[in-house]
């Protein structure tokens, strides 16, 4: 069994890893995450290890569509437009 320090609530998660709760609860409902409950406060918590890999999976998933979103992104700021 894990020691209980190497288990995180998705408050947690979301702080060390720079991402939003939502993001980490879309993971989990994704099931991309395994969701354990904490005895005793009854909390909601995930193996830090776990959560570990599947952000590193999740970030370099797919740069194509990063870059695109920039480039688009970049296209709209330098757009100017004509007052009628």
């Amino acid at each position: 069994m894990k020691s209980p320090d190497e288990y995180v609530t998705v408050a947690e998660a979301a702080k060390r890893m720079g991402r939003s709760e939502r993001t980490i609860r879309r993971w989990m409902n994704a099931r991309l995450l395994a969701v354990y409950r904490r005895s005793g406060d009854g909390l909601l918590v995930l193996d830090y290890a776990e959560l570990a890999q599947v952000e590193r999976e999740q970030r370099h998933r797919n740069p194509a569509r990063t870059r695109r979103r920039a480039e688009t992104f970049a296209q709209v700021a330098s757009m100017t437009y004509r007052r009628q």
